[in-house]
């Protein structure tokens, strides 16, 4: 090979390197910060497939079975997280102990949105075989406990009667804090509240219960109750960092800025290995005006976690009114209910300034008809009929300000903002229309194949791409969405053509949240 031709070829597998990296990034919903996951689904089985998914799910187990599985599937995953499994006999004693970390690379060279992790006992042939009963096992994620599997363990005597211990109907504190973060997943805090009390009535002396406490007070606004309850939680173990770093976070919002610092610093302190305080202390510090120390901050923070976009677009906030010698754009505390991150905590989050240009505002009556509603010969909304049952005002507005997907190979289109009054969801889909300029799509491209249409997560801070077909006689995408949102098109450059393999996860995907699978591309430009 000519030298020349080896320095092209060089250069052709840099390129791809580098694309490379960046795809595995932007297949994960861009550079989003790590999060403790939810719990999606949790079961007992007799086995796994050859996916590591459950099979031959049950309850109910002989002492002459082989195994018996517990299995969680979390999601999202975008780090590792440690997954620990205690398993206890029926007399109520520590049967078993295992722990595994669930590392977000664990299936391939992409990021995934959920994944499975299991723990099995042997029964035949080991001493469970000879503990017939009421089993259960406690199954926590990063120090959380997030299920209590129950099972029975079946002893079979010769007649084929069964004998076997019942366990007393009465909940344990550890039941209790397990339901109770079951209804703080599904935003049932009244019911989360009185499911924390109960187990503190049973023993006050349960930190991670007063800190739960206070994780619920706090997304309520009673920011007073959520300090006293993590007051409490400090007294009872005064090394639990999230307990001091969302102490931190409800001082804050108060504008308790000097003593959130304190909190942020003692968390820091405790865990130095967690980005979270340090991002919201450069917040903090930010709203105070000392940008320059605010710096420091997020740069510490991102010496943790490099990717962390929030902090990332926090660090450029607070450089640009450096710049400009102002203060901060942040007029309230901007701690959000999500993403929430180990035992509870939040990441602050400096807001954008978004600009709308000539909004469109329009009064829609009810109608048993579709309506179609035009904003500059650029979007189309299309409501189907009998989504209304009273008049609501559409608006749609072009939009600036928000954080792009920062990649080389990606080139943003027009964003739009569009609302419907007061309604954020709808049991029925609404249609999209947007406009794309043919002269950036590639010659010999489809643009099925170069366009991505993405949506704002408001609640996750980020893009997300969603479904979308395309109809090139008019030149424009079509997305149909149960909920509103700002939305958006971005172009893949140099001839990238990325394919969307879309899984839709039934019954475990949130309202409004768009789950992407996997990610194929080529490139021609290296062919």
């Amino acid at each position: 090979m000519k030298s020349g031709d080896q320095f092209h070829a060089l250069m052709r597998a840099c390129l791809a390197s580098v694309l490379l990296v960046g795809l595995i990034f932007l297949g994960s919903g861009f550079a989003v910060a790590q999060e403790s996951p939810q719990l999606m689904d949790h079961t007992m089985c007799k086995g796994l497939n050859e996916k590591k998914e459950p099979v031959d799910r049950t309850d109910a187990f002989s002492t002459q079975d082989a195994s018996a599985y517990s299995s969680i599937k979390i999601g999202p995953v975008y780090g590792s997280h440690k997954v620990d499994w205690n398993w206890y006999s029926p007399n109520r004693e520590l049967y078993y102990s295992s722990t595994r970390t669930i590392d977000p690379l664990s299936k391939g060279p992409y990021y995934l949105d959920w994944d499975w992790a299991s723990c099995l006992i042997f029964i035949k042939g080991q001493d469970a075989e000879r503990l017939p009963g009421d089993w259960h096992v406690e199954v926590l994620v990063d120090g959380r406990l997030v299920a209590t599997e129950k099972f029975s363990l079946i002893s079979q005597s010769e007649k084929g009667s069964y004998t076997y211990t019942t366990l007393p109907e009465e909940k344990t504190t550890r039941d209790l804090i397990a339901e109770g973060n079951a209804f703080l997943g599904q935003g049932k805090y009244d019911e989360a509240l009185q499911a924390y009390d109960n187990a503190l009535q049973l023993d006050p002396r349960l930190a991670d219960a007063w800190y739960d406490k206070g994780v619920v007070l706090n997304k309520q606004g009673k920011y007073d109750q959520a300090i006293a309850a993590y007051d409490e939680a400090i007294e009872l173990n005064p090394e639990f960092a999230y307990a001091w770093c969302n102490k931190g976070d409800s001082l804050q919002k108060e504008g308790n800025y000097e003593d959130a610092i304190k909190a942020y610093d003692k968390a820091i302190e405790l865990d130095p290995s967690d980005a979270y305080p340090l991002n919201n202390k450069g917040v903090v510090l930010s709203k105070q005006g000392k940008y320059e120390d605010a710096i420091e901050a997020f740069d510490q923070a991102l010496g943790i976690d490099s990717n962390n976009e929030e902090t990332l677009s926090n660090k450029r906030t607070a450089e640009a009114a450096l710049a400009k010698k102002q203060p901060s754009t942040v007029e309230q505390p901007a701690i959000r209910e999500a993403p929430t991150t180990q035992q509870g905590q939040v990441t602050e989050i400096l807001e954008p300034v978004i600009t709308r240009h000539a909004p469109l505002s329009q009064t829609i009556n009810p109608s048993d008809q579709p309506q179609t509603i035009s904003y500059q010969d650029k979007v189309k909304v299309i409501l189907p009929g009998g989504l209304l049952k009273e008049p609501q005002t559409l608006t749609i507005a072009k939009v600036e300000g928000l954080p792009g997907r920062d990649m080389p190979f990606l080139q943003s289109g027009d964003q739009y903002e569009i609302s419907l009054g007061d309604i954020h969801t709808f049991d029925k889909n609404v249609t999209i229309e947007m406009a794309y300029d043919p002269t950036l799509i590639t010659e010999g491209v489809s643009p099925q194949d170069q366009l991505i249409v993405t949506s704002w997560n408001e609640t996750r801070r980020r893009w997300e791409r969603v479904e979308f077909e395309v109809d090139e006689s008019k030149n424009t995408v079509i997305a149909r969405t149960k909920h509103l949102s700002i939305w958006g098109a971005y172009y893949a450059l140099w001839g990238l053509q990325p394919h969307y393999l879309y899984k839709q996860h039934a019954s475990s995907v949130k309202t409004g949240m768009h789950r992407i699978g996997l990610l194929n591309f080529s490139w021609p430009i290296l062919q």
